[in-house]
């Protein structure tokens, strides 16, 4: 349980960090513009949300050969938690 919480809180400070990085004058400033305003491209930097999801799905995919087996209710639980205190923190 205390895993799902930690896991859950980088994620949000990654998709954060990342949100960051497509503002005007940072590093992915480029890839900001391209994806604003298009609704196919919000899971991939156009809504800090959307891209909160996949980051956790890639995280958990990572965590894989660290678990005995795939529980997707832990997966929604660290989706769930991260997009909570990424709403906390940010919004």
């Amino acid at each position: 349980m205390l895993e799902l919480v930690i896991y859950a809180a980088l994620c949000a400070a990654f998709a954060d960090f990342l949100d960051d990085c497509l503002k005007p004058n940072m590093i992915f400033e480029k890839w900001g513009n391209f994806v604003e305003g298009k609704f196919w491209l919000k899971p991939f930097g156009g809504c800090i949300q959307c891209t909160n999801v996949w980051i956790n799905i890639a995280a958990y995919m990572l965590m894989i050969p660290c678990i005995s087996q795939i529980d997707f209710v832990m997966l929604f639980g660290q989706i769930g938690a991260s997009n909570y205190l990424l709403k906390k923190w940010i919004l």
